[in-house]
């Protein structure tokens, strides 16, 4: 009877022993659990320069007109993005409409429009996957606009092959706006 009383005791515990361990392998690749509080406003700030890069790189897109430069400044756009695919806000049109960034990049191919940003304001995802960054965003055509975006940029491990050496490395990559 006792050995049945202390089966009926453990189990609980047991039971919950086993979930805080997967809690802690599930958040093994998020940000606080890799990098010091020093570290995070490190990259956070890198968060910044990429969305400020991601805006000079369309200032320059639709500012040249020959089309090698173009389809090199579309290409580092790209890279700078989690994925193609993502569906972002036009940032012409305004915040309900959304486009594909090939949409977009279509978009600015032949305009006169030019981006400024300012008043970043960074943030963590509580889970620990993403920096969510807040900032305005003036649009200047034949209309000036002023829009608040808030961003995301990931920021994850990756396996990098260097010759025959592999390292785990972390990227900050561009997400939806």
């Amino acid at each position: 009877m006792k050995n049945i009383i202390y089966l009926f005791f453990c189990i609980p515990f047991f039971a919950i022993s086993q979930n805080s361990n997967a809690k802690i392998v599930s958040n093994k690749n998020s940000i606080l659990a890799n990098f010091s509080e020093t570290s995070i406003v490190a990259y956070q700030d890198g968060a910044v320069e990429k969305i400020e890069d991601f805006y000079s790189y369309l200032n320059l897109y639709a500012q040249t007109s020959n089309a090698n430069v173009k389809n090199e400044i579309k290409a580092n756009i790209e890279a700078i993005f989690l994925n193609q695919n993502l569906i972002l806000t036009d940032i012409v049109e305004g915040n309900e409409v959304k486009k594909t960034m090939q949409e977009l990049l279509e978009k600015f191919k032949n305009t006169s429009t030019h981006f400024e940003t300012s008043n970043f304001k960074k943030e963590m995802d509580s889970n620990g996957n993403f920096f969510l960054i807040h900032y305005d965003l003036q649009v200047k055509n034949e209309e000036n606009k002023q829009y608040k975006i808030h961003q995301k940029v990931y920021f994850f491990p990756s396996i990098k092959n260097f010759g025959t050496t592999q390292k785990n490395v972390w990227q900050l990559k561009l997400g939806e706006f």
